[in-house]
Order: structure tokens, then sequence, then C-alpha cells
């Protein structure tokens, strides 16, 4: 049988969808740097003063881009996937305040001798302080996260923030065939302890997946302790999540 190895990357890019900020140039360099062959950005906002200028820059390093429609005030996701595919918008979530959706975009990609389809995801938060609403408010998001991936029909790369650890993501996810890959490192630092929040869930592919914090030595104003900059003291819209690679392995 042969075998197809794709790139996919995934990052969280702390976007602050109230302040029309701008997408820092680290994000763009970054990813010419990685040059995967799917990528996944969320916290993204398609209300940023130089969204358009970024994602024709992406555009010409030869990358189709698709992005949500989210609501004023709601994060967006952004996927892009190398022109050597074919690859279309299947679908979105459209996320608000009264509804259990979380931030969802899904793109399909056609290779040769292969299909796959990437989501990219966010589940959302409720930072008010009651904790029994806010865990709720995630398994409902949980819920309609697997009820649509069991209707895709191809070998499926799911890549986000999930805001969940890895206990609570493998007791979640339960949608058929779907497994959680184990990450080789943290993707989010608290004040006095790190964990892993971002994950990918793959269906039908080996996949192999790693978080790099290597792009902080490039603004060491920005990221003062190195790879173990609390996320209170990073400034928006400075990424505060490590950069998640996936390596996939597809039968072609």
């Amino acid at each position: 049988m042969k075998l197809k190895r794709l790139k996919g990357f995934q990052w969280n890019i702390q976007q602050s969808v109230s302040q029309g900020e701008t997408i820092p140039e680290i994000v763009f360099e970054e990813v010419k740097k990685v040059m995967p062959d799917f990528g996944v950005i969320t916290k993204y906002s398609k209300d940023a003063k130089n969204r358009y200028d970024f994602e024709k820059a992406v555009e010409g390093l030869n990358y189709n881009t698709y992005c949500t429609n989210a609501p004023i005030g709601q994060y967006d996701v952004l996927i892009f996937v190398s022109k050597e595919f074919e690859s279309g918008k299947i679908m979105e979530y459209v996320w608000n305040d009264n509804n259990c959706f979380p931030n969802y975009l899904e793109v399909l990609i056609r290779g040769a001798g292969f299909e796959l389809t990437v989501v990219g995801t966010r589940i959302r938060v409720i930072c008010n302080g009651k904790i029994e609403q806010d865990r709720k408010f995630r398994i409902a998001q949980m819920e309609n996260l697997n009820k649509r991936l069991k209707r895709i029909d191809t070998p499926c790369v799911v890549l986000g923030d999930f805001n969940a650890r890895e206990k609570w993501m493998a007791t979640y996810i339960t949608a058929d065939d779907y497994h959680l890959c184990k990450p080789n490192g943290n993707t989010f630092n608290f004040n006095n302890f790190s964990v892993v929040l971002d994950h990918a869930v793959v269906k039908g592919v080996k996949a192999k997946v790693h978080a790099s914090w290597s792009f902080v030595e490039t603004l060491p104003k920005i990221y003062k302790e190195g790879p173990f900059s609390s996320s209170s003291n990073i400034p928006t819209p400075y990424p505060d999540h490590a950069q998640l690679f996936c390596d996939v392995l597809i039968a072609e």
C-alpha cells in the first residue's frame, strides 16, 4: 500500500475580536517558515485591520484560504491548503451567544488517490466564574462536534484549541473510529503550570503530533520568559499558544 505524507499545522493566535487589532507579522512569517500542506488558525478575527492583506500574503505562498463568517464579536477559524491539492469549503457552524456550537470549519482536500477532510475547531468557554455552567456549555459543544464528525465519510484530521486536557478529551471524543493523538509537549502556560489544550483528533490516518514554542525566540521583548512565558504576560494580539504540528500518513 502506498502512503502519502502530509504536514498539518494548527495555531491559536490570540486575536481580540472586540478591538480590531492587526494580525502580527510573526504569524505570516511562521507560516512562511513552516510551509505545511494544510494549516488551521484558531482565535482568528476576520475583522482584523489587515485581515485581507494577511490572507493575500498567505495565498501568495501557493495556498487557498477559507474562513468562517462568524458574527461580530465571535472568533473565526481560518484554514489554508496548498494549491498542490484540490480543496474546497464544505461547511461551518454559525455560532453565537445563544447556541452551543463550537468554532468550526470543514474543508475537503483531494489529492492523487486520496481524500482528506480537515476540520479546524475551538471549544468556546464561559469566563464568568460559573464553573458548572461552563462545564455544561463545553460538553454541549463536544456533543455537536461529535454528531458532525460521525457524518464525515473520508479520513479526517481535526485540529484545534479544545480548551481541555487529554483526560477530558478522551472522555468526550465519542465519534466512532476517531482517536486522540498525544503531543510531546504543552501548548499553553498559566502562571504556575503548563497544560495541553490544543489537540489533534484523527480518523483513518496515522499521525504523530508535537508542539513547538520555537517562535518565541524571534520576539524576546514579547516573550520575556521564552517558552515559559505565561499567557497573562503576553500582550494581545501575539500568540499565547504553542504551534501544533501533525504529521499525517494517508493511504493513496
